[in-house]
């Protein structure tokens, strides 16, 4: 929440499915018993009030940071040709330090954040898929299937392979992209954190002006490349150690 700018949450302790029972039967005891009614209170002050403050100020702080800048272009423009050469010199010099920092920060710890976080996420993918495997492998291979009189086993067992093979990428494959969500959330959480040192930097060298960082642009949704576990097993190969539905099943349940 402090992520978002809430910095004092207010909690209550309601339930929405007795304040609609309350309005459908028109029963005050149950509006009484939801709760509602302080949080709806509340919620109409904030709306109303609160609300209108926050962006009150808001364009407030705006208008001063715009009222400084001009300011600084007013300073600017009083300025002889040599001084705006050598002031137009220091800013250069500053924008490539910064263009360094910036740099610096993202590989010195952006790298290994990144890095160790991978490591971490897919160590528990690893371990959800293992643990999963048993349970897809009972599926696949499934007794309804897999069993005499029910043609040539040969070609079941194989496509009871080629299921199992299905299961374990779909899995891997929602494992996948869940992770990669996580990732883009650590990723997005390090350049935040780098430009507002930047910006910060940034106001500390540059004497009169008050720069902000950008609003933040959505991330693009990673596009995962398709993975294909189907045919990566020739089953008919392991016929040979398949003696029959019931020793296989016993020993899957083993």
């Amino acid at each position: 929440m402090q992520a978002n700018g809430i910095r004092k949450p207010r909690i209550y302790p309601l339930s929405s499915m007795l304040a609609l029972e309350a309005a459908e039967q028109g029963e005050p005891s149950l509006r009484a018993a939801s709760r509602f009614d302080g949080f709806e209170q509340d919620f109409s002050a904030f709306a109303a009030e609160e609300l209108a403050g926050l962006s009150i100020t808001s364009a407030m702080q705006e208008l001063g940071r715009l009222r400084n800048r001009i300011e600084q272009h007013a300073a600017d423009a009083r300025y002889s040709v040599e001084e705006r050469a050598i002031r137009l010199e220091r800013l250069q010099r500053i924008r490539s330090e910064l263009e360094h920092l910036l740099h610096s920060v993202s590989v010195s710890s952006g790298t290994a954040v990144l890095s160790g976080e991978t490591d971490e996420l897919l160590y528990h993918v690893r371990q959800r898929l293992a643990y999963r495997t048993g349970e897809f492998t009972a599926e696949a291979f499934h007794p309804s299937v897999l069993r005499e009189g029910a043609g040539d086993l040969r070609s079941a067992f194989a496509s009871c392979g080629r299921e199992l093979m299905r299961l374990i990428e779909l899995e891997l494959s929602q494992e996948l992209l869940a992770t990669t969500l996580r990732l883009e959330k650590t990723g997005q959480a390090l350049v935040h954190k780098a430009v507002q040192r930047c910006v910060q930097e940034m106001n500390e060298r540059l004497g009169g002006l008050d720069c902000t960082a950008p609003e933040a642009r959505a991330w693009a949704v990673p596009e995962l490349i398709g993975i294909s576990l189907q045919d990566s097993v020739a089953w008919k190969e392991y016929w040979s150690t398949f003696k029959n539905p019931k020793a296989f099943l016993k020993g899957q349940a083993g």
